[in-house]
């Protein structure tokens, strides 16, 4: 998301965070004014696709068991977390319908693990 050259009123410099909201949910934007009025602003939250931290659990299940899975992660348009901040998504075997708790976590980078439980 871009709001273009932004040029603030404010005459004081420095870094502050305040909170939007996307799609309902809380974003984390970072902002700084320089001593020259020019701001600059981005997020420090993560927003990620929920079909595809979906597939990336459904696929680690997968991988992991060899049994073939469908999944079901939160978020509808968009999943807006922290780095580091655990999601909980749930895994079901598609053979034995078994459901199976899978926790994704994605950091600053867009690496993400997952655990089973």
């Amino acid at each position: 998301v871009s709001a273009g050259p932004v040029k603030p009123s404010l005459k004081a410099s420095g870094v502050f965070t305040c909170t939007a909201r996307l799609d309902g949910q809380p974003l984390l934007v970072v902002g700084a004014i320089s001593p020259e009025d020019d701001g600059h602003f981005a997020t420090a939250s993560l927003v990620l696709a929920p079909d595809r931290v979906t597939s990336s659990a459904v696929e680690a299940f997968t991988t992991k068991t060899g049994q073939t899975a469908e999944g079901r992660c939160p978020g509808n348009v968009v999943l807006v977390v922290q780095p580091d901040t655990p999601i909980g998504c749930q895994v079901r075997d598609v053979a034995t319908k078994t459901i199976t708790d899978v926790t994704v976590t994605v950091d600053g980078d867009l690496n993400a693990t997952f655990s089973f439980g």
